[in-house]
């Protein structure tokens, strides 16, 4: 009996690379993009590559406490914290709420949304959660 594999065939392999190739690149534009809105809030673009790392200083731009690294490794509580943060970088940039949810719900518009943070330079950080934005007492008040 014979038992087939992806890499029984060429066109499996080719796949399998081409996919790997493809998320080799969506990822290299998410650290840039992370990069770049890292340094606009004051740290390292660097910053953004470093797994873990790159949470600490999230939470930190966004003004959450250092325990929300642990909430992130609990199923499912992980993605209302991941939803919240990406509320509160946007709120740190003096957007919307609607701004924050759709950097968390649509992954290549999440890309742009990055980018469009970091390298637009009428986008300014206004400190953790937008301290310094309108309607902050708003945000503070819902997840405080």
């Amino acid at each position: 009996m014979n038992t087939l594999t992806i890499l029984d065939s060429g066109n499996g392999l080719i796949g399998l690379i081409g996919t790997l190739i493809y998320l080799a690149i969506i990822v290299a534009l998410l650290y840039f993009t992370m990069g770049k809105t890292f340094e606009k809030a004051g740290y390292p673009w660097w910053s953004a590559i470093i797994p873990i790392y790159s949470i600490y200083i999230w939470l930190k731009i966004i003004g959450k406490p250092t325990w929300w690294l642990i909430l992130m490794l609990i199923p499912l509580v992980n993605f209302i914290i991941i939803a919240l943060m990406h509320i509160g970088m946007g709120k740190s940039f003096g957007k919307d709420t609607t701004f924050g949810i759709l950097l968390f719900l649509i992954p290549f518009y999440n890309l742009y949304l990055w980018y469009k943070l970091g390298n637009n330079s009428d986008e300014k950080y206004y400190g953790p959660a937008g301290e310094g934005a309108e309607g902050f007492a708003d945000f503070k008040n819902m997840v405080s």
